[in-house]
């Protein structure tokens, strides 16, 4: 079953953009996204975690993930396992979740578009991996009053399962989806007030990762002193509850941080808002959040850094890679405050 037609995105290049940085951006000024379609397995097993046996071979899209192969064996151990643990059996249900789906940024920006769609189906239900119903997930998922939610807590034995794929490839977006997304997540939860700090409307947010395991910025500290003088609010997210990370960024006017789940924060921002990625230099392929602030309409810009340059870092990903900001960061922050 078709469930979207295909569709061009075209993207405004970033506020600052350098002739010299074009090639970063220039493949995702405009792309095209395939028709979606619905896949139904006939006789499938789901684990708790939500990966799909059919036949009893992993479904094919989760091989996509880039897993590796131990994991891989851990994967059919936890199928085994289905074997002699109590399964639920489900008929007629649909599927939405990836191996990425735990992930803040992926469940934000994959899965709950799905649910806008799913929504205006007739009396829909979703089967969901076990951790769904706990945390910022369970929250979202009240706000889908209209959807049926099951959570599988050991294993399920699914006759006609519904498997419904990305909206569109992972660091891309249709923008409608994703507006609607923001429109529902900011209209149900951005009254809920901080209770720690009371903050005036139009505030300026950097987002730390000084307490992640990678991708830091050597010398923060110094940073954050300099931030907090251009008039920055600090945050760790880790430190905040869900309703009070929206709490803060549905009132922020700016939002600065490293590439990382961060960022995803700006789906909960006023449309027009700044947004600066502090990315790494010469890195082309990683552009999700400038292709998320296109789709919500925020105006976006970037800072460049570099690797911290010692051998055992120079051949990692952006992923797991520490960054070095440059001596001009402050100054090239005020010219973009100041545009």
């Amino acid at each position: 079953m078709k469930i979207l037609n295909k569709e061009t995105v075209k993207r405004l290049p970033p506020k600052n953009l350098e002739k010299s940085d074009s090639y970063l951006f220039q493949h995702e000024v405009e792309t095209t996204f395939d028709d979606v379609y619905i896949k139904v397995i006939k006789n499938s097993v789901v684990t708790k975690k939500g990966f799909i046996f059919e036949d009893y071979m992993l479904f094919k899209p989760f091989y996509t993930t880039g897993i590796l192969y131990r994991f891989l064996v851990v994967l059919y151990i936890d199928l085994f396992k289905c074997f002699f643990s109590k399964k639920i059996s489900l008929k007629d249900v649909l599927f939405v979740t990836t191996a990425h789906s735990k992930n803040f940024f992926h469940w934000h920006l994959d899965v709950l578009p799905k649910f806008e769609l799913i929504e205006k189906f007739d009396n829909p239900t979703v089967a969901l991996p076990s951790y769904c119903a706990n945390g910022f997930y369970r929250k979202t998922l009240r706000l889908y009053p209209n959807i049926k939610f099951i959570f599988i807590k050991n294993c399920a034995s699914i006759h006609n399962l519904n498997y419904f794929p990305d909206t569109a490839p992972t660091g891309n977006y249709r923008p409608n989806l994703l507006k609607l997304v923001h429109n529902r997540l900011v209209s149900s939860l951005r009254e809920y007030k901080t209770k720690s700090v009371d903050t005036p409307e139009k505030i300026k947010i950097y987002i730390s990762r000084g307490k992640a395991k990678n991708r830091k910025i050597i010398h923060e500290e110094i940073i954050i002193n300099q931030l907090r003088s251009l008039g920055f609010l600090i945050l760790h997210m880790e430190d905040w509850s869900y309703e009070e990370q929206i709490s803060y960024t549905s009132r922020a006017s700016v939002l600065l941080s490293l590439h990382g789940a961060g960022l995803t924060h700006m789906l909960f921002m006023p449309k027009g808002s700044k947004v600066i990625e502090i990315r790494l230099d010469g890195d082309s392929l990683n552009n999700c959040y400038f292709s998320m602030a296109s789709g919500l309409d925020h105006d976006y810009f970037y800072i460049l850094a570099k690797k911290r340059s010692t051998r055992a870092y120079m051949n990692k990903s952006t992923q797991k890679s520490d960054f070095i900001l440059g001596e001009n960061f402050v100054k090239d922050l005020e010219g973009i405050l100041d545009l």
